[in-house]
């Protein structure tokens, strides 16, 4: 039980996914699409130190950017930085960090 309702809210909620794999090709790393309706009850969300594919990844909506002080909309760090960010939810492809030789 436990698991899958993590699943849920990480994959459904907050919206992180696999790549299809034409994306992947592409140098996408993660799709970050959340599933929530923005005039709905939740108007905010944080989901920190998701590991995926080997990099630390967080994804921050705040509705109105009262929450977390740090702005309004969605916004993508992987590794600390941020990566991509959205004033309003929608999906965002987020590429693969340049890898340090």
């Amino acid at each position: 039980f436990h698991s899958s309702y993590c699943d849920l809210v990480i994959s459904g909620l907050v919206g992180v996914q696999a790549p299809e794999e034409m994306d992947a090709r592409e140098g996408v790393l993660v799709v970050v699409n959340p599933l929530l309706d923005p005039q709905g009850p939740i108007r905010w969300f944080l989901l920190r130190n998701l590991v995926f594919r080997g990099h630390s990844i967080d994804v921050m909506y705040d509705m109105d950017g009262s929450r977390y002080g740090l702005g309004k909309g969605l916004y993508v760090w992987v590794g600390g930085r941020v990566v991509a960010m959205s004033p309003h939810l929608k999906r965002l492809d987020i590429p693969s960090p340049p890898s340090s030789l």
